[in-house]
């Protein structure tokens, strides 16, 4: 019998590829950027900020703030991110509100809430 669960992810993973002239760039900030260098004393900035290509299914504005809607491929541990630069802007983390073994889809925020 087929699994159509592992089915269905296998071509969204290949359907999302497929939006590449539709992606953009967003980068992934881990919550905590510094880290102390106890060699030299210094605080000094940590590199492990993550890069992935994004859709973007939704924009939404609220009275003080907007929503993005994104589809990307699924990044483990999620929850070390706090924030994201879409393109040009940087947005904090939402909610998840689908998350496979592919792919997840996410909200991010920009201004008050």
């Amino acid at each position: 019998m087929t699994d159509y669960a592992k089915l269905v992810d296998t071509q969204l993973l290949k359907a999302f590829k497929r939006l590449n002239s539709l992606l953009v760039t967003a980068v992934f900030h881990l919550k905590s950027n510094e880290t102390f260098n106890f060699v030299t004393g210094k605080k000094e900035a940590d590199s492990k900020d993550k890069t992935v290509r994004v859709f973007v299914i939704n924009t939404s504005q609220k009275k003080d703030h907007a929503i993005k809607t994104i589809l990307m491929e699924r990044i483990e541990e999620l929850d070390l991110y706090d924030s994201v630069t879409v393109g040009e802007s940087d947005w904090r983390l939402g909610a998840v509100t689908q998350d496979n073994a592919h792919t997840q889809i996410i909200e991010v925020i920009s201004g008050k809430v």
